[in-house]
C-alpha cells in the first residue's frame, strides 16, 4: 500500500507516522504486526515509527499504510525520540473519511436542502448553521460529541469527516458512523485523544461547501442516429 497516510506540519521538521488498527493497537515494524497495547519501550527502539517523506518544502508529509488492517494514524513530530517529546500533530483515518453508502437527495427549502427552480437545480450548501459549532450539554464521551443546538435534524452526518480543536492533539479528526437527531449526538469511529467538553469547537468540512448548481436539459426525441 502507498501513499495513504497523510499529514501536514512545518517545512523542514521531522516527523513520523504511527498506525493502529481498529482496536488502537499500534503497528510494531519490528514484528511486522500489531502490538497487544502501547509500548513506551517499542516507541523509543524505533519499533513504531513509519517513514514521513516532505513533498519537496510544502510542509504536506505522506507515507505508506503497513497493513490493510490499519484504520487511522498519527503524525509525530520527532524532538527527543520520545512519547513524552515527540506531540502528536495530525491524526486521521487510513485513506481519509470514506462514505457510508447512496446519498439520498430530499426536496426542501431550507441550508443544505435541494432546490429546483426553472429548470435549474441548487444543491444550496451556503451557510454554515449545523456544519459547525460547539459542542453542547457534557460534551461527549469516549468517542461521541454531542453537537450544538443547531445541528441539522435532516442531515446525515453518518460517513462524513469532523474535526475538533483540543490540545492534544491541537487538531484531531474522527468520521461519523452514527447520529441521533434527537440528541444531536455523533459517535465516531475512534476514541478521542482530547476530553471533549461543551467548549470544544468543531466542523464538518465535507459540508461546508459552496453551492452548486446545474441545469435540467430536455431530452430530444427523434430519428435514430444514421448506422
Amino acid at each position: 500500500m502507498a501513499g495513504e497516510l497523510k499529514g501536514v506540519n512545518l517545512n523542514g521538521t521531522m516527523n513520523l507516522f504511527v498506525a493502529y488498527n481498529v482496536a488502537n493497537q499500534p503497528w510494531n515494524t519490528h514484528a511486522s504486526a500489531f502490538d497487544p497495547s502501547w509500548s513506551d519501550a517499542n516507541y523509543d527502539s524505533g519499533y513504531y515509527g513509519l517513514t514521513a517523506t516532505q513533498q519537496g518544502t510544502s510542509g504536506n508529509f505522506i507515507g505508506d499504510s503497513p497493513s490493510s488492517l490499519a484504520t487511522w494514524y498519527e503524525m509525530r513530530q520527532v524532538i527527543g525520540g520520545t512519547p513524552s517529546t515527540d506531540p502528536i500533530v495530525w491524526e486521521d483515518p487510513v485513506g481519509g473519511a470514506q462514505p457510508a453508502g447512496p446519498v439520498l437527495l430530499t426536496p426542501g427549502t431550507g441550508t443544505g436542502e435541494i432546490l429546483l427552480t426553472n429548470g435549474q437545480v441548487t444543491a444550496a450548501n451556503s451557510g454554515s448553521s449545523g456544519y459547525s459549532g460547539t459542542a453542547q450539554g457534557s460534551g461527549g464521551g469516549a468517542n461521541t460529541i454531542q453537537l450544538a443546538s443547531d445541528a441539522s435534524s435532516l442531515q446525515n452526518y453518518v460517513g462524513q469527516q469532523i474535526v475538533i480543536s483540543g490540545t492534544s492533539p491541537l487538531i484531531e479528526v474522527n468520521v461519523v458512523v452514527g447520529y441521533d437527531a434527537g440528541t444531536q449526538v455523533c459517535t465516531c469511529a475512534n476514541p478521542w485523544r482530547n476530553t471533549i467538553s461543551a467548549a470544544t469547537p468543531y466542523a464538518f468540512p465535507g459540508l461546508l461547501q459552496p453551492a452548486i448548481t446545474f441545469e435540467l436539459q430536455e431530452n430530444v426525441i427523434g430519428p435514430p442516429p444514421p448506422t
